[in-house]
């Protein structure tokens, strides 16, 4: 599912939440910017630029205050933030805020590898690491390994999959995904 976020400028690509686009030239200032960060993946147009401007018209982003020092620490929050300066899609890569920069032309492609890359992957696996990585994100490090260690053991590990997973390693073999 594509949706497109203030006129087209930054299209969310919904894997179960797994993947986010900004597109080709496009910009992604304040609000619409935010959308784009809860995906677990965010690919941008090495066009697209980024930007929290609140601060310039008088007001802060309650988003990003909430969200940003989880995802790229204190310090690059208050760059971003306090200034409400533009950043490249270079620079928003270098920062932690995009995963990868591809060409206009090279973006759908990438796209695709990604999505192709975890469609290739058992569905329960991914949303087991997806929700430990969350759980884990939360909470402090003590806590996060005890739970993480926790799901894996009382969870991952009764799927169908997960065995399949270490079998087919120990066999040398592909393994044949029931997403179950």
């Amino acid at each position: 599912m594509v949706a497109e976020r203030l006129g087209g400028r930054i299209g969310v690509v919904d894997l179960e939440d797994a993947c986010g686009q900004v597109g080709g030239g496009g910009r992604g200032p304040g609000g619409g910017w935010s959308l784009a960060l809860p995906p677990a993946f965010v690919l941008a147009s090495d066009r697209a630029t980024f930007g929290q401007p609140e601060v310039s018209v008088g007001v802060f982003p309650p988003l990003a205050t909430a969200l940003y020092p989880r995802l790229v620490g204190l310090r690059r929050t208050y760059d971003v933030v306090l200034t409400g300066r533009t950043l490249t899609a270079a620079e928003a890569a270098s920062m932690g805020f995009v995963t990868s920069v591809h060409r206009v032309d090279e973006l759908d492609a990438a796209r695709r590898n990604l999505l192709d890359a975890l469609t290739s992957k058992s569905r329960s696996v991914l949303q087991q690491a997806k929700q430990a990585a969350l759980e884990g994100y939360a909470l402090g490090l003590e806590q996060a390994v005890r739970a993480s260690s926790d799901r894996y053991l009382k969870e991952l590990m009764r799927t169908e999959d997960a065995l399949e997973g270490l079998n087919a390693f120990l066999e040398k073999r592909k393994p044949v995904w029931k997403h179950k």
